[in-house]
């Protein structure tokens, strides 16, 4: 496809605000697209691009710094992708389209990018901003929670989310007493249901991690330093907090931009927004989901991998569409495996949420709408999760093989098998 110039005889500036998974996707989308284009990442961190879903890992002392760093920053570089860290962009001036940067410098662009990703949620609680209470969301917080483990002996993490429960087992390693507080029902709230989260609780109470459901932190007390959580069921002591209730695109660039957003920057299936030349990729963004039917956040590496390159091969001419992704998640708590896809946890609406198989250790259920495959949950054995999420890519209607759904492990051969229907549509779909 023959790609389209604004500037006549001139290279197109292609400029990126963010050096996470959505913004290195598009570089190097942009720079495979349009090899004469000069590709700029701005960073506000001073670090090379690293792999935010490792920081846990980074804090329990089971991969170093070099394991953090991402591969793909380096083909980049040897693609003459400019990347300039520790600049922070102020303003858009989207009419002149130039960026106000944080040095007192002007970066003018002619396709803008912005990946700026999410921030952590940081809850209004009295005593909030006392030392000992830490965030885990950038490099710098991780290593600001390892100096502070060197000299503690309790940690309350607040949140049980992904980020809470594997910020609870990094500080268990370190032989902390750890209490993970979350004011929803169960672990993993967003994803799990009781049935599933119970056995998620069971495996964190063996690893001498408490778990306390159903409560909410009230207070952190001490002087300047945090020496204490008071929750609505009592008070426990401890010298060391990390705040882990959730996270929130980062929306603060956008303000008198023109650029449209809800909970989120909205975008078209080219990953564009409401501002012409101006896109955005990432978790910053509201974009279409598969299991869904609609538009929302979807905080997830893959997602942001695949947002990122479509945006970046938008920006370079093409018109390439987001064909949408489906939310697909994954741990490991001591041993116990667990994966969720697509809507795991319905709300409302016309779904139908079905258990396959409950057990010691072990845990399945579906979610249908109208018998096409929604969602799952997988505790236990995740081995399958693949065969799920296609699936509900593909909108199949598996109403008729629930049984095979729930085998352990999930074979693929056999539901070609013995579910003629399933093999049926992924024939046609294909």
């Amino acid at each position: 496809m023959e790609i389209k110039r604004e500037r006549l005889g001139m290279d197109m500036r292609y400029v990126i605000i963010g050096n996470s998974a959505a913004g290195l996707s598009a570089a190097a989308a942009v720079a495979e697209t349009d090899p004469d284009g000069t590709i700029t990442i701005l960073s506000a961190e001073r670090e090379k691009a690293y792999t935010r879903t490792m920081l846990a890992h980074y804090l329990a002392g089971e991969v170093g710094l070099e394991k953090m760093y991402c591969r793909e920053a380096d083909n980049l570089a040897e693609l003459g992708v400019k990347v300039r860290t520790g600049i922070r962009v102020e303003r858009i001036a989207a009419g002149e389209k130039k960026l106000l940067l944080s040095d007192g410098s002007e970066l003018a662009y002619d396709r803008l990018l912005l990946a700026t990703g999410s921030l952590p949620i940081v809850p209004p609680v009295p005593g909030i901003e006392k030392k000992g209470i830490h965030t885990l969301w950038t490099l710098n917080d991780a290593r600001a929670v390892a100096e502070a483990v060197s000299k503690a002996r309790a940690a309350v993490v607040v949140g049980a989310g992904f980020i809470g429960i594997q910020a609870a087992v990094a500080l268990r390693a370190a032989d902390l007493r750890v209490t993970v507080v979350e004011k929803l029902d169960g672990v993993l709230p967003a994803q799990l249901d009781r049935g599933a989260a119970s056995l998620v609780e069971k495996a964190l109470g063996q690893a001498g991690i408490s778990v306390e459901t159903g409560v909410e932190v009230t207070e952190f007390t001490g002087a300047e330093r945090v020496k204490g959580v008071v929750t609505t069921k009592g008070q426990m002591d401890c010298d060391l907090v990390v705040v882990a209730v959730g996270v929130r695109p980062d929306l603060r660039l956008v303000e008198d931009t023109g650029i449209a957003v809800r909970d989120g920057i909205l975008v078209d299936r080219r990953m564009r927004t409401s501002v012409r030349d101006i896109y955005a990729a990432g978790d910053v963004v509201e974009a279409f989901d598969l299991a869904l039917g609609k538009e929302t956040l979807n905080a997830i590496w893959p997602s942001a991998v695949a947002q990122g390159r479509c945006a970046g091969q938008n920006m370079a001419g093409r018109g390439e569409e987001y064909r949408g992704d489906v939310g697909f998640n994954s741990m490991e708590v001591y041993g116990l495996q667990i994966a969720t896809l697509g809507v795991s946890r319905p709300r409302a609406g016309s779904y139908e949420k079905i258990v396959l198989e409950e057990g010691e250790g072990f845990y399945r259920q579906v979610v249908l709408q109208d018998g096409i495959l929604k969602g799952a949950i997988m505790v236990g054995d995740i081995q399958g999760a693949g065969i799920l999420e296609t699936l509900i890519r593909k909108e199949v209607d598996v109403s008729g093989c629930l049984e095979l759904l729930g085998d352990k492990p999930l074979q693929f051969g056999k539901l070609l098998m013995f579910a003629p229907e399933i093999k049926a549509t992924l024939l046609a779909a294909s």
